[in-house]
């Protein structure tokens, strides 16, 4: 099989896709034909021996133990363990490997403990299921088991819009909190759209400065002192770290251990367990749409340089994640939709080929997303046993009528990619059985539609 090697610590260019053997599952093992895996922190941390005692434990201390890196996968289940009675062959599954089992997911295949591996959401791709398992889990335990986050109370997200804070904001809302989510300027839309009541562009205010309190402040980047952190900390309140410098990190940790200087506060480090409950509970909130992947760009098994440098480099919003395309062709598979069209809350699952021009914001560019607070269609916010299809023509906020004329203006203008993204709308519309001008509009001036740089490669 294809995989993945660190023959050393270093940048990404030491990385090599090379043959190895394929594993073969133990007696209470999976054997995984991975589809999809997913970049996190931690591969970066091993890949640079940074901080230094990785090279102590688990890591190696001259040289990679596990030279495959990854933790997250999805895949088909391809052969069983005798003692496996969950799952067989055929199932559709994701799931999370621990450093500890010194194996890695960037390669065809993994053998994996049952444990740590449940069926994959039914209405999620392999991509979206795939850039779940750590960075969701992680969100999950930082704010319910060290956070004792509760319905009503006030929540801050620091670090909001990378894995672990698009999930932790998704996560805080399904828990009945009010959340502030702190990014970056370019991300404020983003953040936005996940479901976050308030929120702050750290370029332009310092909340540690304002006088809002909050109940629970999760750091996921953080990197103001901690004291500062405690001074907008309730006094009853949790402090909970999931990254940051690794300074910060072990004055959380060693002031977690006992009061904080202010009384009752509590500090807590969050260090993923891994936890079959956990992945199966994540994966009813993605199935009911509560929780939806944020997915910045998807790259090829081949082209995993490239993503580890796009990492590290650009803070990607949401997760980076790696196709196995041997795998997808094999089973005769889709090829996934351009990542723009998957990057964001908004984007629904149905293969919308958005214009250029809205692919920073779906809400914007489809109507099937547009309208899926109200009717459910995409089931992006899970809202369809409120209001009906019959209602979408009535939406206030994305009101059709108003959509249908600026689709007859595009018509009349005649630009082709535009008219692509008209198209895939009035087939949302004949769903909903409402008349559409624009319909007739395109029809009669026999413009010719044409794939355009969001469609499918």
């Amino acid at each position: 099989m294809k995989a993945i090697i660190c023959p050393k610590y270093g940048s990404p260019d030491v990385l090599q896709l090379q043959e190895v053997v394929k594993p073969v599952p133990q007696e209470d093992e999976v054997l995984i034909q991975i589809h999809a895996a997913s970049l996190n922190s931690r591969d970066l941390r091993f890949l640079r021996a940074k901080p230094f005692f990785i090279r102590l434990t688990p890591g190696g201390f001259f040289q990679p133990k596990n030279k495959v890196l990854g933790a997250d996968f999805a895949g088909k289940v391809e052969a069983i363990g005798g003692n496996v009675g969950q799952l067989k062959p055929g199932d559709e599954v994701f799931g999370y490997m621990p450093s500890a089992t010194g194996r890695g997911t960037f390669a065809e295949y993994v053998c994996a403990s049952e444990k740590n591996i449940t069926l994959k959401p039914a209405n999620l791709t392999f991509e979206q299921s795939a850039a779940v398992p750590l960075a969701a889990m992680t969100a999950l335990q930082a704010l319910r088991d060290k956070g004792n986050i509760q319905p009503g109370q006030k929540v801050l997200i620091h670090g909001a819009s990378g894995g672990v804070g698009t999930f932790a904001i998704q996560i805080a809302k399904a828990l009945g909190a009010e959340v502030t989510a702190v990014c970056s300027t370019r991300n404020l839309e983003m953040v936005r759209s996940l479901g976050a009541d308030h929120v702050i562009d750290y370029k332009v205010e310092d909340f540690t400065q304002n006088r809002q309190q909050y109940d629970l402040i999760l750091a996921v980047n953080g990197y103001h002192p901690i004291s500062d952190y405690l001074n907008v900390l309730k006094p009853e309140g949790n402090y909970v770290v999931a990254g940051g410098s690794m300074l910060q990190i072990i004055q959380a940790a060693r002031l977690g251990r006992g009061p904080s200087k202010t009384g009752s506060q509590n500090i807590h480090v969050v260090s993923l367990v891994p936890n079959q409950t956990d992945l199966v509970y994540l994966k009813e909130l993605l199935e009911s749409g509560k929780v939806i992947p944020v997915i910045d760009e998807c790259y090829p098994l081949s082209r995993i340089t490239e993503a580890f440098w796009h990492f590290e480099k650009e803070h990607a919003q949401g997760k980076v994640v790696i196709t196995v395309e041997e795998n997808k062709n094999s089973q005769g598979e889709k090829k996934a939709s351009n990542a723009a069209a998957n990057r964001y809350i908004a984007y629904c699952g149905n293969d919308c080929t958005l214009c250029p021009q809205y692919k920073h914001n779906c809400l914007e560019g489809c109507l099937g997303n547009a309208c899926a607070e109200y009717c459910g269609t995409c089931a992006v916010r899970n809202c369809n046993q409120e209001r009906r299809i019959a209602n979408c023509a009535q939406c206030e906020e994305y009101p059709c009528a108003k959509l249908e004329k600026q689709f007859e203006n595009m018509a009349k203008d005649g630009y082709g990619e535009w008219a692509m993204t008209a198209r895939k709308v009035l087939e949302v519309l004949r769903r909903f059985q409402v008349m559409n001008v624009a319909e007739a509009s395109l029809k009669n001036r026999n413009i010719q539609f044409r794939p355009n740089s969001c469609g499918e490669k």
